[in-house]
């Protein structure tokens, strides 16, 4: 766990022992002994006095939240964060915990509530001290997860990003860049490519293989993996948000999705074919206003061999189509187009659960049957 010193955020009542409790936790904790160092911090309340002021009870409360956070355990997290806010009101550091909680639990307007009490906390002070980028930041993305674009614009303008006047949601191009996705395939996330629409909009630009909750086409939610968004106790930042499998290498984090696109993956398989081959066949279907990504030339299942420079390899792709009002005429016009490129590159080509959506039953089960044939990828 990466940590980082702070400017002073801890409430009056901080003395320093704390700091050496918060130095030896957050050790324990990235040494995976988590269960060590929240009996530490449990301890220690229990060994507060009656007199001990309120702001102690809060920073320890503050620091076993932010614990329980790693550890997934968002109730207790979350009842922490509560009852150090109310120990400390005028303290907007577990304010700002608490708003990650709800942030990875997808709850945005409760995030947005606790942000924005965190915020008056911080002007009410005085002198008033000014936001960090990171409170600003998240606020900005719940406000975009709610579709409050006004709200949303005042915020990224407060942020320092510089934005074109306008009303609705912000557009921008912010260029290319990879989003990390959950997956409930072989790996523990696929990354896909995605156009930046704005600091925390993306729309998917890669067809998804690994049945994450989003497609092709879709408008997303998400946040940078540049650890502005980690949790804070008052001595040490940290580098997560208490999220596991965060990307550290400016991949982008999907949240949720905004605005789905409706485009259903169909897989389709195939004989051997070249890259020159792949390259007709993805450009035939995008003739034909339809999107196809070759997966067996960029990439491969773990227990398959890497293949060859140049050579053939049997063909795995997705194919995504457009459900709209009529699902099954899209998906005859599909088959159509899949049975002119099969003829066109003079290979076979199956796609059992397109034929199905476009009602033919028996071409399904015959291409099923054929796909149990071809040499594993």
């Amino acid at each position: 766990m990466g940590h980082q010193s702070l400017q002073p955020a801890w409430p009056r009542g901080f003395a320093p022992e704390l700091r050496s409790l918060a130095e030896t936790v957050w050790r324990l904790v990235h040494r995976d002994s988590s269960h060590a160092a929240l009996h530490m911090v449990s301890r220690a309340l229990r060994e507060l006095g009656e007199r001990s002021p309120s702001e102690r009870r809060a920073y320890l409360l503050n620091l076993r939240g932010i614990v329980y956070a790693q550890q997934q355990r968002e109730a207790e997290a979350v009842a922490d964060l509560i009852a150090a806010s109310s120990e400390s009101p005028t303290w907007y550091v577990p304010l700002y915990n608490l708003a990650l909680c709800h942030k990875l639990g997808r709850r945005w307007r409760e995030a947005e509530g606790a942000l924005m009490r965190g915020l008056s906390c911080l002007r009410s002070r005085i002198p008033a001290r000014e936001p960090s980028r990171a409170m600003l930041w998240n606020l900005g993305l719940c406000q975009t997860a709610l579709l409050r674009w006004e709200e949303a614009r005042q915020t990224w303008r407060a942020c320092g990003l510089p934005l074109p006047p306008g009303q609705g949601p912000v557009e921008l191009d912010l260029g290319l860049a990879q989003l990390s996705l959950p997956t409930r395939g072989p790996y523990a996330a696929e990354r896909v490519w995605v156009q930046r629409l704005c600091p925390a909009r993306a729309r998917i630009l890669s067809v998804v293989r690994y049945g994450a909750p989003c497609q092709f086409g879709d408008v997303v939610l998400c946040d940078e993996g540049t650890g502005h968004t980690g949790f804070l106790d008052g001595v040490v930042a940290h580098d997560e948000a208490g999220g596991h499998n965060r990307p550290r290498d400016g991949c982008m984090i999907y949240l949720d999705t905004l605005e789905p696109a409706g485009y259903v993956l169909h897989v389709v398989r195939g004989g051997p074919i070249t890259a020159a081959q792949a390259a007709v066949l993805t450009e035939r279907m995008r003739e034909a206003q339809l999107h196809i990504e070759v997966w067996s030339l960029t990439m491969r299942l773990p227990d398959a061999p890497p293949p060859s420079e140049g050579a053939a390899v049997p063909l795995c792709a997705g194919l995504v189509v457009a459900a709209g009002k009529d699902p099954r005429g899209t998906a005859e016009r599909a088959v159509a187009e899949l049975r002119a490129a099969e003829r066109a590159l003079g290979t076979p080509l199956y796609a059992p659960t397109l034929l199905l959506a476009s009602g033919d039953e028996v071409g399904a089960a015959r291409h099923r049957k054929a796909i149990q044939g071809l040499p594993d990828r």
